[in-house]
């Protein structure tokens, strides 16, 4: 079984600033009491691996989990949350305002997606699913917990739901 685990609260989520792929935004105290209580929760599964995007807030989410069930985690590039190019620290509401719904407008592939050098959905599913098919090969009848971000689980659903 393949566990998709979105990191938890951090800092730009509660100031709703799109941080994207940039370094340094921790975990609020909210978020490591959440991967705290997800790590306590996820312990009866019997994980054997934990794959974790570089992302610090996704890696330190990673951690928790991982020293809460014995177990060490790697880190892999292809769970790395979307390049949001232009966008990256933008204010959501700043954002709305300037541009309309642009998480819309990234799973319909609208041109201000290009314009503003955001990562096209198709290539956040097409890794995902690499990472996905490496785990099936290498993890056969194992439970894995992949931690990751909203965008990376949202193409997996997308992909399990035919959309």
């Amino acid at each position: 079984m393949i566990i998709f685990l979105r990191h938890a609260q951090a800092e730009n989520n509660a100031k709703r600033i799109l941080a994207g792929r940039t370094e340094g935004v921790h975990l609020t105290k909210t978020g490591i009491e959440q991967a705290e209580q997800i790590a306590k929760y996820l312990k009866p599964l019997d994980i054997s691996a934990i794959y974790s995007s570089p992302i610090e807030r996704a890696s330190h989410t990673a951690e928790i989990v991982a020293k809460n069930n014995s177990l060490d985690y790697e880190l892999d590039d292809r769970l790395t949350e979307i390049e949001m190019g232009k966008f990256t620290l933008m204010n959501y509401d700043d954002m709305f305002a300037k541009y309309g719904n642009i998480f819309l407008k990234f799973y319909e592939n609208d041109p201000v997606i290009a314009e503003q050098e955001v990562e096209t959905f198709l290539h956040v599913q097409e890794r995902i699913l690499d990472i996905v098919n490496h785990i099936v090969e290498k993890h056969k009848n194992e439970n894995v917990i992949l931690v990751t971000h909203m965008d990376p689980i949202k193409s997996m659903l997308s992909t399990v739901m035919d959309l």
